[in-house]
């Protein structure tokens, strides 16, 4: 299948074989607490993951008011959301290459699950963090922040073990995680750029290349 890797970043992550069957790049960068501002290179988390399901929900919502003298209610749009629900696997196979070892991807998913968390500024009391994400081209560079996140560890595939046949890490999680989605433009129906899904390619984001 195709690799996608950030041409901006100085060491591109090589995916193993096995990713290469079926696998695809989820890239998140984390913003400055209550900011939406990047913070530093090192919030930015890839996972090579196994995408199981994403669910993409447009939620309008509707009023109705009734003017007097009218028995039929007037119906107006009162407010717009979108979220992003998606299930996706980390598998933990490679003990040697350092960017892909069971200790690297689940130090990944520990900062993952730190933006479920708040963030206390001396003195302002506490916020949250908001995000942007990518997954493969189907979303670039979106907006959003966490609203729910669920890990699930697989049992049936077992763990990494040490010589002396103790569980270290297990080889498969299942990760659900839900995601607000705020984008970078107002959600103006007269936009017909808004909502769209990221179909065409961005050579300035992405090289897209085969192994």
């Amino acid at each position: 299948m195709p690799f996608y890797h950030n041409t901006t970043s100085t060491s591109p992550l090589i995916l193993p074989a096995f990713l290469r069957q079926g696998g695809c790049m989820f890239r998140l960068e984390i913003l400055k607490p209550g900011g939406t501002e990047p913070e530093n290179n090192s919030h930015i988390i890839e996972f090579p993951a196994f995408i199981d399901s994403i669910q993409d929900s447009f939620q309008p919502s509707w009023g109705s008011y009734n003017d007097m003298g009218r028995g039929d209610p007037k119906v107006m749009l009162e407010s717009y959301q979108r979220t992003i629900s998606l299930s996706f696997k980390i598998v933990a196979l490679d003990r040697k290459n350092t960017t892909n070892t069971a200790h690297a991807l689940y130090s990944r998913l520990n900062e993952l699950a730190k933006l479920t968390n708040p963030n206390y500024i001396a003195g302002k009391g506490f916020v949250g963090r908001f995000l942007r994400f990518t997954i493969a081209r189907l979303y670039v560079n979106e907006y959003g922040y966490v609203s729910s996140m669920n890990v699930a560890i697989d049992n049936a595939t077992g763990w990494q073990t040490t010589r002396e046949g103790q569980g270290e890490w297990p080889i498969v999680s299942t990760v659900d995680m839900t995601i607000n989605w705020i984008g970078d433009k107002r959600p103006d129906g007269n936009n017909s750029n808004v909502n769209n899904y990221n179909t065409i390619a961005r050579t300035d984001e992405f090289e897209m290349r085969d192994l």
